[in-house]
């Protein structure tokens, strides 16, 4: 029998709003709460109905830049809407996406009518304001006890014999991901560059194209390679290119409501995006309890799953792959290929977090408004939007389409057996083991003037226990090594040795 959709329960994109601030001074600077309360007006305008007050769920993503003790809250006053759900959603670069598939989860239940998803972050003013010692005329900003949406988890799931080391930030764990996958490739660090530079290039262009955008220059490959004065080194092998830009002031939202619901409020057919497919999956929070790091089960089960959804991959003509490091993309490019995609089809429709702008939690937000602005009128046109939470954690795909799917639309859909049966066991962590080790992977950091200051690794004992340590101060021998372009130092022997303070130290042979 033939599917006949009922338009009751099929869930469309009926409207997006995008902001972007760049105050002349810091008395004209948007708070992230004023920032929401813009794109959702503006996404009243996208909509050309009054339909704010139709809400019935608002989820607000996750805000770094600014203290709030409700900020879900503060936009419903702001906007004086009343919706049955106020939720301030956690933390996660797939929260977006996620959010966004569970609205459609629950308009095809009849559980929502019109749900809101929207986030601003306000860093770049808020740093401004703080190297100034200005007071931002803000809401008040309440203490780190009484704020929602506290970060929590700061070591982003780095297990106890890493924070001991201070490992604790995205910027110091993906390197380690980079490193590996290269080696895994036989590539040399040099030749790892080169591939990230020409796949950030293409970010970069589509950054040019995109009036949201925060920067829209556009940089080719070369000039995001070379390590110069305004291209420092962060951690070893990424440049500050390379790197998610934080410091933007912008927000996004997306609203979901059911297909019949956006007739009776009489908006164009021609400019909805159906939801019609989605997947997830997460790797265990503390990446020492990886099996690997040239590998990510969740991520492949996740894309495989909806590429699957699709049926026809000729329909699938816009993807948006997570971009806050290189590596993320260039494993999510890798899952994709077996699947024969045109070389023609870019990794991105908004620009990537070093160019567009990495609003933290909120980026796939504004890439689904870029998705669809690319799908709008263009019939039989698909979209993928993978955001990817945590470091290489939490998957999540999405699929949209200019016009409706010939297949009912399946909610709650998860890849998490596939990616559990994919994943081998994870080696032991021999938190107090000395003696030999060989590299698994490593990075090097560098301070502000682009020099390395220390190392870190991850090794293997004799007997395959996992072991992570730093380089002592003053080993320029083994920093060299895990510096070096043209040679990758995974497979290297060293030492590990405990020193005074107690923390394992690595000194190559």
């Amino acid at each position: 029998m033939a599917y006949v959709r009922n338009d009751e329960t099929t869930p469309v994109i009926a409207a997006i709003g995008e902001a972007i601030d760049r105050p002349r001074d810091l008395t004209q600077a948007l708070e992230p709460v004023a920032l929401i309360e813009q794109v959702l007006r503006a996404a009243e305008d996208d909509a050309g109905c009054r339909l704010l007050h139709q809400i019935d769920r608002l989820h607000i993503i996750g805000i770094t830049s600014w203290r709030y003790s409700n900020p879900c809250r503060d936009v419903c006053v702001r906007l004086d809407l009343s919706p049955k759900v106020m939720d301030n959603a956690d933390m996660g670069g797939d929260k977006p996406t996620r959010l966004i598939h569970r609205a459609a989860t629950d308009i095809r239940h009849g559980r929502a009518q019109m749900v809101a998803i929207a986030g601003g972050e306000a860093q770049n003013s808020f740093r401004k304001a703080r190297r100034s010692e200005y007071k931002l005329d803000w809401s008040p900003r309440v203490t780190p006890e009484e704020a929602w949406g506290k970060l929590g988890d700061t070591t982003l799931g780095a297990g106890r014999a890493a924070a001991t080391l201070g490992i604790r930030s995205a910027a110091q764990i993906y390197p380690l991901f980079e490193n590996a996958y290269g080696s895994s490739h036989h590539q040399t660090p040099t030749e790892g560059l080169k591939q990230s530079a020409d796949l950030w290039s293409r970010y970069a262009a589509a950054s040019q194209d995109n009036p949201y955008a925060w920067s829209q220059k556009g940089y080719p490959a070369n000039e995001i390679a070379e390590i110069s004065e305004s291209n420092r080194m962060i951690n070893f092998p990424y440049p500050k290119l390379m790197v998610a830009n934080d410091s933007v002031n912008m927000a996004a939202t997306v609203i979901v409501t059911s297909l019949a619901f956006a007739r009776r409020l009489g908006l164009k057919e021609d400019r909805l995006t159906y939801i019609v497919g989605g997947s997830e999956a997460e790797e265990p929070a503390d990446f020492l309890q990886r099996p690997n790091y040239h590998t990510c089960p969740a991520q492949s089960a996740v894309l495989d799953d909806v590429m699957k959804q699709l049926g026809r991959v000729d329909r699938l003509q816009h993807i948006e792959l997570y971009s806050c490091f290189p590596v993320v993309p260039k494993m999510a490019l890798e899952a994709l290929r077996p699947f024969g995609l045109s070389e023609t089809i870019g990794p991105t429709v908004t620009g990537g977090l070093t160019f567009f702008g990495g609003p933290m939690n909120n980026y796939m937000t504004h890439a689904c408004c870029a998705m669809v602005r690319r799908l709008r009128g263009d019939d039989d046109t698909y979209g993928l939007l993978y955001g990817q939470g945590g470091v290489m954690t939490k998957h999540h795909g999405l699929l949209l389409a200019a016009s409706p799917n010939d297949a009912p639309y399946e909610p709650a859909l998860s890849a998490q057996d596939v990616a559990n049966r994919e994943r081998k066991p994870a080696p032991t962590v021999a938190d107090s083991y000395t003696g030999s080790a060989q590299v698994e992977t490593y990075t090097a950091f560098y301070d502000r003037q682009g020099d390395p200051t220390s190392g870190l690794v991850i090794a293997r004992t004799p007997q395959g226990e996992r072991v992570v340590a730093r380089t002592a101060d003053g080993d320029h021998g083994s920093l060299e090594l895990l510096t070096d372009f043209n040679e990758s130092a995974v497979g290297a022997i060293g030492q590990v040795r405990r020193s005074h303070d107690g923390t394992l130290r690595w000194f190559a042979d």
